[in-house]
């Protein structure tokens, strides 16, 4: 620990008759002479004192007999007698060095841990711990043999502070110590994102629900079947018409008839919207970064999953990245390598998606697309054909039905892709720089039935 000496290069004495005061001048330096800016000199038991300029210099009226107690940071508090001379004598006993603790130092810069060694050591250790430093120099406890670190995206490695050297003062040993060059160790970066969404069908037209299938036929409005290929719905109002109870291929109730002539179950109203169904989008993707001295190099995986918004629409990707880089003088190689594999069913084709939206407008309100199975429609095939196995749709050949316009398509793609470049690049000149880029890349697409 630090002390206080307290040199009072000058003193003299005002006697005040009325209080008996003196004045105190003195000067504060350390152990190496150097003066002591800013310590507080109090009068003990009171409120008043001073703090010493920058010369470490102080002036104090002080009562004769009074204690003046020196504080700083860093250094043992000390108290001084003020005697009728005006002089300030140290009281305190001053303790023998070898009873205190002797703290190791380490520069600032490169300190990574400070510790307690014992406070007798012996004058043969002294003498040898540089060359020994089983023999007390040590400064990490057992089996402490690193220390780390983080010093941004990297760890610094200090490995066991090496014993440099011992300086001698007079108030004790203190021991230094140095490190040896840092080893620059970089973590692995690890990244991970997951995005997920929902899509939904928004903004469709309003569709009437008023009128049946058919059109005017001789003054009146006449229901007309969807065998009969009418696309209009211009028919008699859903009010006025019910179900014969017939076996019928397009509508399991049968056929419509005008009210008071069928079986009085009332028409049906039905919502070709609800052909659309609501949709997803998943999305993961993991990235590891290290580096290994000048080897920088990175793996990615990312996978990319949607359901969309009409029956049997899926889009599925698996990406696979890898990279490294390598630089050395003025030359650096980089190369980089990526390969996916789409399964893409019912997503690329735009005259699909025309084709399926017209047949759901164009369908009245009094046929069900999905012949009562609702959304297993898709996986039932009478809800799409007829018992003779032509297509059941709202208007026979001129609209098709979307539940079999989703069964027949085509749309269903397989495709692997692989891609890999090499970049070369040097730089001879500071403002000259060269490139050599070779890029490489192959599709395979196979179109599943």
């Amino acid at each position: 620990m630090k002390k206080l000496i307290c040199m009072l290069l000058s003193s003299f004495f005002i006697l005040s008759a009325f209080c008996q005061n003196v004045q105190v001048k003195g000067n504060l330096k350390d152990n190496d002479g150097t003066p002591i800016a800013g310590a507080n000199i109090v009068i003990k038991g009171t409120m008043r004192g001073t703090i010493s300029d920058i010369d470490g210099n102080y002036t104090l009226d002080a009562p004769v007999g009074s204690l003046l107690v020196v504080n700083f940071i860093g250094y043992v508090p000390m108290e001084f007698e003020v005697t009728a001379e005006g002089n300030a004598r140290f009281i305190n006993k001053r303790p023998d060095v070898r009873e205190q603790e002797i703290i190791p130092r380490v520069p600032q810069q490169k300190t990574v841990q400070e510790a307690t060694v014992p406070a007798v050591i012996p004058d043969d250790t002294l003498k040898t711990a540089g060359h020994d430093p089983a023999n007390g120099a040590a400064v990490m406890g057992p089996g402490m043999k690193y220390n780390i670190r983080n010093d941004g995206n990297r760890q610094i490695d200090y490995m066991v502070l090496k014993f440099k050297g011992i300086r001698s003062r007079k108030d004790g040993q203190v021991l230094l110590f140095g490190n040896p060059k840092p080893r620059y160790y970089y973590m692995p970066e690890i990244r991970y994102s997951s995005f997920f969404m929902t899509d939904h069908v928004n903004r469709l037209p309003a569709l009437q629900n008023n009128y049946a299938q058919g059109r005017y036929d001789q003054g009146q409005q006449v229901w007309q079947g969807p065998e009969s290929g009418e696309l209009f719905a211009w028919g008699p109002s859903v009010g006025q018409i019910e179900y014969d109870g017939s076996a019928y291929d397009y509508d399991r109730n049968g056929r419509l008839v005008p009210s008071f002539t069928g079986n009085g179950q009332n028409a049906n109203i039905y919502d070709p919207y609800d052909f659309f169904k609501r949709g997803m989008q998943l999305n993961n993707s993991v990235r590891i970064d290290h580096r290994i001295r000048r080897v920088v190099y990175y793996t990615a995986f990312k996978n990319n999953y949607q359901k969309g918004i009409v029956p049997l629409s899926t889009f599925n990707r698996n990406t696979f990245d890898a990279g490294l880089k390598y630089g050395f003088s003025k030359f650096k190689v980089q190369g980089d390598f990526s390969h996916s594999f789409v399964n893409s069913r019912h997503n690329g084709g735009s005259v699909l998606a025309y084709h399926t939206v017209k047949s759901v407008l164009l369908t009245p309100p009094t046929f069900d697309n999905s012949n009562g199975y609702g959304h297993d429609a898709i996986e039932n095939k009478s809800a799409y054909t007829t018992s003779a196995g032509s297509q059941r749709s709202a208007a026979t050949g001129v609209t098709d039905n979307p539940y079999w316009l989703m069964n027949n398509s085509t749309d269903n793609l397989d495709t692997h892709r692989t891609m890999g470049k090499l970049d070369l690049s040097t730089e001879p000149f500071r403002l000259l720089t060269a490139n050599v880029i070779h890029t490489v890349r192959r599709d395979k697409t196979k179109n599943r039935l």
